[in-house]
This record gives C-alpha cells, structure tokens and sequence, in this order.
C-alpha cells in the first residue's frame, strides 16, 4: 500500500518550483453514531500532523451536510509536504486505518491539495 499520493507526472514537474504554503484538505464521510469516536482520533490526528512539521491544523464541520468533516493542514512548502509521506510510521497507518473505517462514504476520502496565496 502506496502512501504516496497518485499524482500526475506532469503536475509534480510544473509544480515542483511553487514556494508558500501548501493546504491540505481531507473530507470524511461520518455517521452520527461514529462522530464521537472520530473526533477523538481527530485529537490524535492534530498532535501526529503538528509533531510531523505542519504549521497549521483545523477540523470544520458542513452544517448543510453534518456528516461531512473536513480535516485541514498546512505544511510550510511542497518541499515539506513531500517529506511528509518518507516519515511514515507503523503508528501512522493504524491511525489511517481507524479513520478510513469510520468513513461512511463510497469512495475514499477525498484529499485535496492547494497553494496558499496570500
């Protein structure tokens, strides 16, 4: 099982040189009965992805759509971003493992992964 995100060729060449900040954005699929349960491996989540090097951390919850949650992280450069998947622990794939069992939806999580601007 690959960690590594299944990211286009073409994209990694062109984006390689971005500087600033990169936003990550991971939306889980919760059932109500799960929330609690998820929430707490969202704690444990928040102090892995903080000790790991990210600069931010945030937990937001659709209020159109209350099973959606979507778990945010800042690293401080792709550079950063990348490092992140060479530092996989044991510890971090059965943390993986207990959120992806929580998720209600079809597919995996959807990850996103942004530039910051400004």
């Amino acid at each position: 099982l690959s960690l590594v995100p299944n990211v286009p060729k073409p994209y990694l060449q062109r984006e390689q040189d971005r500087t600033g900040e990169v936003v990550v954005h991971i939306e889980y699929r919760i059932a109500p009965e799960d929330v609690s349960r998820f929430l707490s491996l969202m704690q444990v989540s928040r102090a892995n992805r903080i000790r790991k090097g990210a600069i931010g951390w945030k937990l937001i919850n659709d209020w159109q759509h209350p099973e959606l949650y979507i778990e945010e992280f800042v690293d401080s450069s792709l550079r950063a971003h990348w490092r992140r998947f060479d530092r996989v622990t044991a510890q971090d794939m059965a943390l993986r493992s207990e959120k992806l069992a929580l998720h209600k939806g079809q597919e995996p999580p959807v990850v996103r992964r942004f530039f910051k601007n400004i």
